[in-house]
Formats: structure tokens, C-alpha cells, sequence
């Protein structure tokens, strides 16, 4: 297998201010536990090696998977809602830059609302019609 990377910043929502401490796991697809990671004082992870195909795969007309393989992520943070990026596509020799934002909770909230976001691969894979994510965030209505 080859080899492609993803960092991960953590910021307080509009992006205001990086946070540290926040606690970073990356996932499989099958939701195994590759990485338990923390922000720093500057809200980054540090850099992570994960395990995709080969970029080689890319450049073969007749190959017919996908050249990439998908990670997740979800990140905690006391007094945050939590949030879960999935299908984080992951290329060979590629360095992916995953921002997290996370909400702070509001009043007296003890569980709050988690935000689910889903990447996807990129445009030039989509088979069919492709639809816009719709991200979770409760201040937002659509």
C-alpha cells in the first residue's frame, strides 16, 4: 500500500481562536481506531501516515475501484459539540488538511449537538447526479 497524510486543526466556530486539547480520533472505514491524537496550543494535530492506493491506479483507464481510500474523523472537546467528518478521501503521496470546527454548547447543556459532515470523493469519481452536503450545524436552518 502506499502512503498519504491528513493533519487536523481544531477552531472555535467562525473560526476565531484555535483550540487546544481537543481529542482527535481517526477512523477505517469500518470504524477500527487508526490514531488517538491531541491538539497543541495552536489547534493542530500532528502530521499522520495512513495507508491508500497507489497513485498508479489513478493513471489506469481500466481500473475501476476508487484511487483513494476514505478515512473518518470525530473530535471532543469539553464544552464543545462533538464533530464526525466522514469519507475523508486519502491520496497517495497527498498531505489533506482537515479543519474542525467545533460549537461551543449552549447554557446548561451537558450532551451537545453533534455536527456530521460528509466529504465524499472528489467531482470526477461522483457516478450520477451530485447532491451538496448538507452540513448539521443547529444555528444554521435550510
Amino acid at each position: 500500500m502506499a502512503i498519504g497524510y491528513l493533519t487536523m486543526q481544531a477552531r472555535t466556530a467562525h473560526d476565531a481562536l484555535p483550540l487546544s486539547g481537543v481529542r482527535v480520533t481517526v477512523l477505517d472505514d469500518e470504524q477500527n481506531r487508526i490514531y488517538e491524537l491531541t491538539t497543541d496550543e495552536n489547534g493542530e494535530t500532528r502530521k499522520v501516515p495512513l495507508e491508500t492506493m497507489d497513485k498508479s491506479y489513478s493513471q489506469n483507464e481500466n481500473f475501476t475501484g476508487t484511487p483513494y481510500v476514505i478515512y473518518n474523523v470525530s473530535a471532543q472537546a469539553e464544552g464543545f459539540d462533538s464533530v464526525y467528518v466522514s469519507d475523508i478521501p486519502i491520496f497517495d503521496g497527498e498531505s489533506a488538511y482537515l479543519p474542525l470546527v467545533l460549537i461551543p454548547m449552549q447554557g446548561q447543556e451537558r450532551d451537545g449537538t453533534p455536527t456530521e459532515i460528509v466529504v465524499g470523493g472528489p467531482e470526477v469519481s461522483a457516478e450520477g447526479e451530485r447532491e451538496l452536503p448538507m452540513y448539521r450545524y443547529p444555528f444554521l436552518t435550510m
